[in-house]
């Protein structure tokens, strides 16, 4: 199986189809668990584990507000 990290396309419009650039990928041949996403130990971010609570900053960055 074939694993992407990036891909790089563009439109041509004279043929009407998409060209690859350049990708950025490896081939990868180990567990099918280990490809999809989360790493062992570990489980994927629940509603309980957001945050609620933000800081709003309103002051200004330059000089005379």
């Amino acid at each position: 199986m074939k694993i992407y990290n990036e891909v790089v396309s563009r439109f041509n419009e004279s043929t009407g189809m998409w060209e690859t650039i350049s990708e950025d990928s490896f081939n990868y041949d180990g567990p099918m668990a280990l490809a999809q996403g989360i790493p062992p130990n570990s489980s994927p971010i629940a509603t309980s584990d957001t945050i609620a609570d933000t800081v709003k900053t309103t002051t200004g960055y330059f000089t005379d507000g």
